[in-house]
């Protein structure tokens, strides 16, 4: 059996906070189907205080881009995988759309043309299955999420960061 061997980046996000994941996969030893996930890395670009809105969001924008480069720099990965996100509210998806922008026009820069993209039902579908995909409430579905990453890792994490981990251990599983 040929060893596959896979370093991912994961990326969930947002106008103020976004989580990331490095993780890294290979072929299980117990099985030809099956995949082990070691997470690598993890983080929060945070790009600007909401309370005291002191930093413009031209300039939040800079420091989602340097937070990028930075982690494609420190971690060098294989593949990268993103959410992708339609919010309700108008304002909300013009900088959500905004800072997606950003991030894919960053890792296209640095040589990752080619992105793989996932809703975030079809995330929480795999995880927490059809009801908890489409009838838990947000906040339930994200303190689910770090339970399950913290289950997982046993590490400390805040809902951006488990929902990059989870982001990328729907891509790599």
């Amino acid at each position: 059996m040929s060893s596959c061997h896979m370093k991912l980046l994961a990326i969930d996000p947002a106008e103020i906070r976004s989580g990331w994941a490095v993780l890294d996969f290979e072929d299980s030893e117990d099985s030809e189907d099956s995949m082990v996930s070691r997470l690598i890395d993890y983080g929060c670009i945070v790009s600007r205080n909401v309370k005291d809105k002191t930093r413009e969001r031209g300039k939040a924008l800079v420091v989602v881009r340097h937070g990028i480069e930075s982690v494609l720099l420190k971690h060098n990965p294989d593949k990268v995988c993103i959410e992708v996100e339609i919010p309700k509210w108008q304002t909300s998806a013009k900088w959500r759309g905004r800072t997606d922008g950003v991030i894919l026009e960053t890792l296209a820069e640095n040589g990752h043309e080619t992105v793989d993209e996932f809703l975030p039902n079809q995330i929480s579908y795999f995880f927490l299955g059809a009801a908890g995909a489409y009838k838990i409430k947000r906040d339930v579905k994200k303190t689910k999420t770090v339970e399950l990453v913290q289950e997982l890792y046993n590490v400390s994490v805040g809902d951006d960061e488990a929902d990059a981990i989870s982001i990328g251990l729907f891509k790599g599983i």
